[in-house]
Protein backbone atom coordinates (compact mmCIF):
# COMPACT_ATOMS: atom_id res chain seq x y z
CA UNK A 1 0.00 0.00 0.00
CA UNK A 2 1.21 3.32 -1.04
CA UNK A 3 0.09 6.18 0.65
CA UNK A 4 0.54 10.07 0.14
CA UNK A 5 -0.05 12.05 3.18
CA UNK A 6 0.53 15.54 2.59
CA UNK A 7 1.32 18.41 4.70
CA UNK A 8 1.48 15.65 7.57
CA UNK A 9 0.26 16.29 10.46
CA UNK A 10 3.17 15.73 13.41
CA UNK A 11 1.24 14.21 16.34
CA UNK A 12 -0.06 11.67 13.75
CA UNK A 13 2.37 10.35 11.05
CA UNK A 14 4.52 8.34 13.23
CA UNK A 15 1.86 6.34 13.89
CA UNK A 16 0.68 6.42 10.36
CA UNK A 17 4.30 5.30 9.51
CA UNK A 18 4.03 2.73 12.29
CA UNK A 19 0.50 1.17 10.63
CA UNK A 20 1.93 1.61 6.75
CA UNK A 21 5.27 0.87 6.77
CA UNK A 22 7.32 1.79 3.90
CA UNK A 23 4.65 2.75 1.45
CA UNK A 24 3.69 5.60 3.50
CA UNK A 25 4.83 8.98 2.11
CA UNK A 26 4.37 11.86 3.95
CA UNK A 27 5.43 15.14 1.57
CA UNK A 28 4.84 18.36 1.87
CA UNK A 29 5.92 22.05 -0.69
CA UNK A 30 8.20 22.94 2.35
CA UNK A 31 9.63 19.94 4.10
CA UNK A 32 12.38 21.59 6.51
CA UNK A 33 8.86 22.61 8.54
CA UNK A 34 9.29 19.13 9.82
CA UNK A 35 12.89 18.75 10.42
CA UNK A 36 12.39 18.43 14.09
CA UNK A 37 9.75 14.90 13.59
CA UNK A 38 10.95 11.51 13.52
CA UNK A 39 9.64 10.93 9.67
CA UNK A 40 11.46 12.20 7.16
CA UNK A 41 9.34 14.47 4.60
CA UNK A 42 9.80 14.47 1.16
CA UNK A 43 9.35 17.66 -0.66
CA UNK A 44 5.95 17.71 -2.91
CA UNK A 45 4.29 20.29 -4.79
CA UNK A 46 0.19 19.05 -4.76
CA UNK A 47 -0.21 21.30 -7.66
CA UNK A 48 2.34 19.70 -9.82
CA UNK A 49 1.10 16.17 -10.05
CA UNK A 50 2.71 16.05 -14.19
CA UNK A 51 5.84 13.65 -12.41
CA UNK A 52 3.58 11.42 -10.70
CA UNK A 53 2.48 8.33 -12.53
CA UNK A 54 -1.28 7.27 -13.59
CA UNK A 55 -2.31 5.17 -10.01
CA UNK A 56 0.81 5.70 -8.05
CA UNK A 57 -0.89 5.78 -4.89
CA UNK A 58 -3.70 3.72 -3.41
CA UNK A 59 -4.68 6.68 -1.01
CA UNK A 60 -4.14 10.43 -1.47
CA UNK A 61 -4.77 12.12 2.02
CA UNK A 62 -4.21 15.74 3.42
CA UNK A 63 -6.19 17.98 5.75
CA UNK A 64 -6.60 22.00 5.55
CA UNK A 65 -4.21 22.15 2.85
CA UNK A 66 -6.72 22.79 0.05
CA UNK A 67 -7.61 26.26 1.39
CA UNK A 68 -3.59 26.99 0.42
CA UNK A 69 -3.03 26.14 -2.87
CA UNK A 70 -2.52 28.74 -6.10
CA UNK A 71 -4.03 26.17 -8.50
CA UNK A 72 -7.81 25.77 -9.11
CA UNK A 73 -9.46 23.29 -7.30
CA UNK A 74 -11.08 21.44 -10.16
CA UNK A 75 -7.34 20.57 -11.76
CA UNK A 76 -6.18 19.84 -7.93
CA UNK A 77 -8.90 17.10 -8.16
CA UNK A 78 -8.72 16.07 -11.65
CA UNK A 79 -5.07 15.59 -11.19
CA UNK A 80 -4.84 13.97 -7.62
CA UNK A 81 -7.67 11.54 -8.97
CA UNK A 82 -5.46 10.82 -11.92
CA UNK A 83 -2.64 9.66 -9.15
CA UNK A 84 -4.74 7.20 -7.52
CA UNK A 85 -5.09 3.36 -8.74
CA UNK A 86 -8.54 1.94 -9.00
CA UNK A 87 -10.47 1.07 -5.71
CA UNK A 88 -7.77 3.99 -3.94
CA UNK A 89 -8.98 7.09 -2.02
CA UNK A 90 -9.11 10.47 -1.26
CA UNK A 91 -9.83 11.12 2.00
CA UNK A 92 -9.15 15.38 2.70
CA UNK A 93 -10.96 18.02 4.84
CA UNK A 94 -10.96 21.59 4.49
CA UNK A 95 -12.43 24.37 6.39
CA UNK A 96 -15.99 25.47 6.10
CA UNK A 97 -17.43 28.12 7.18
CA UNK A 98 -21.15 29.87 7.21
CA UNK A 99 -21.60 32.20 4.04
CA UNK A 100 -20.57 31.14 0.30
CA UNK A 101 -17.73 30.29 -0.95
CA UNK A 102 -15.03 32.26 -2.81
CA UNK A 103 -11.42 32.15 -3.92
CA UNK A 104 -8.77 34.36 -5.10
CA UNK A 105 -5.56 32.30 -6.39
CA UNK A 106 -3.79 35.29 -8.06
CA UNK A 107 -0.97 35.76 -5.30
CA UNK A 108 -1.15 39.52 -5.54
CA UNK A 109 -3.47 39.59 -2.65
CA UNK A 110 -1.70 40.87 0.34
CA UNK A 111 -1.56 38.80 3.80
CA UNK A 112 -3.80 41.06 5.65
CA UNK A 113 -6.59 41.11 2.30
CA UNK A 114 -6.04 37.18 2.59
CA UNK A 115 -6.79 37.65 6.40
CA UNK A 116 -10.03 39.97 6.03
CA UNK A 117 -11.26 37.88 2.92
CA UNK A 118 -10.31 34.36 4.13
CA UNK A 119 -9.37 34.28 8.08
CA UNK A 120 -6.43 33.35 7.55
CA UNK A 121 -2.97 34.93 5.96
CA UNK A 122 -2.22 32.17 3.99
CA UNK A 123 -5.86 30.74 2.55
CA UNK A 124 -6.68 31.48 -0.95
CA UNK A 125 -10.34 30.24 -0.70
CA UNK A 126 -13.15 30.18 1.37
CA UNK A 127 -15.66 27.07 1.61
CA UNK A 128 -19.18 28.04 2.70
CA UNK A 129 -21.53 26.27 4.22
CA UNK A 130 -24.55 27.81 2.21
CA UNK A 131 -23.48 26.84 -1.67
CA UNK A 132 -21.33 23.83 -0.18
CA UNK A 133 -23.32 21.21 -2.08
CA UNK A 134 -22.56 23.42 -5.08
CA UNK A 135 -19.30 24.12 -4.47
CA UNK A 136 -18.11 20.19 -4.15
CA UNK A 137 -20.69 19.46 -6.85
CA UNK A 138 -18.59 21.90 -9.52
CA UNK A 139 -14.77 20.56 -8.33
CA UNK A 140 -16.18 16.75 -8.38
CA UNK A 141 -17.92 17.27 -11.55
CA UNK A 142 -15.67 15.42 -13.49
CA UNK A 143 -15.88 12.27 -11.87
CA UNK A 144 -19.72 12.47 -10.35
CA UNK A 145 -21.43 12.47 -13.63
CA UNK A 146 -19.27 9.55 -14.99
CA UNK A 147 -19.97 6.21 -14.00
CA UNK A 148 -16.12 5.51 -13.90
CA UNK A 149 -16.37 6.96 -10.20
CA UNK A 150 -18.17 6.30 -7.49
CA UNK A 151 -17.72 9.56 -5.17
CA UNK A 152 -20.02 9.39 -1.98
CA UNK A 153 -18.39 12.88 -0.30
CA UNK A 154 -21.38 13.96 1.84
CA UNK A 155 -20.35 10.57 4.26
CA UNK A 156 -17.77 11.76 6.65
CA UNK A 157 -15.02 9.45 5.99
CA UNK A 158 -16.03 5.76 6.69
CA UNK A 159 -12.47 5.26 7.14
CA UNK A 160 -13.16 3.78 10.69
CA UNK A 161 -10.60 0.75 10.61
CA UNK A 162 -8.11 3.04 9.84
CA UNK A 163 -8.40 5.81 11.74
CA UNK A 164 -9.32 3.42 14.73
CA UNK A 165 -5.87 1.20 13.90
CA UNK A 166 -3.65 4.89 14.28
CA UNK A 167 -5.36 6.12 16.83
CA UNK A 168 -6.64 8.86 15.33
CA UNK A 169 -9.88 10.42 16.43
CA UNK A 170 -12.51 11.50 13.66
CA UNK A 171 -14.11 14.49 14.68
CA UNK A 172 -18.22 14.17 13.44
CA UNK A 173 -20.81 16.70 13.73
CA UNK A 174 -23.62 17.15 11.90
CA UNK A 175 -23.63 18.97 8.56
CA UNK A 176 -20.36 19.86 6.63
CA UNK A 177 -17.68 21.35 9.14
CA UNK A 178 -13.94 22.08 9.36
CA UNK A 179 -14.10 19.03 11.40
CA UNK A 180 -15.43 16.56 8.75
CA UNK A 181 -13.46 14.25 6.42
CA UNK A 182 -14.46 13.95 3.10
CA UNK A 183 -13.70 10.26 1.35
CA UNK A 184 -13.96 9.94 -2.51
CA UNK A 185 -13.14 6.30 -4.03
CA UNK A 186 -12.02 5.65 -7.59
CA UNK A 187 -14.19 3.10 -8.61
CA UNK A 188 -12.39 2.58 -11.92
CA UNK A 189 -9.41 3.65 -14.45
CA UNK A 190 -10.26 6.55 -16.98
Amino acid sequence: MVVLHCAPEKAVSAKLKATIGPGYRPADFEPNRYETTSVEVEKFDLTDLSGVADGEFDAVMHLHVLEHLYAPLDSIFRETMRVIRPGGRFIFGLPISSGISFENIWPDATPEERLKLFGQHDHVRLVGRDDFPRFLARVLAPFSDQTDFRVDPAKIADADTFFRKTGITVARAAGYTGDTIFDVRKTIAV
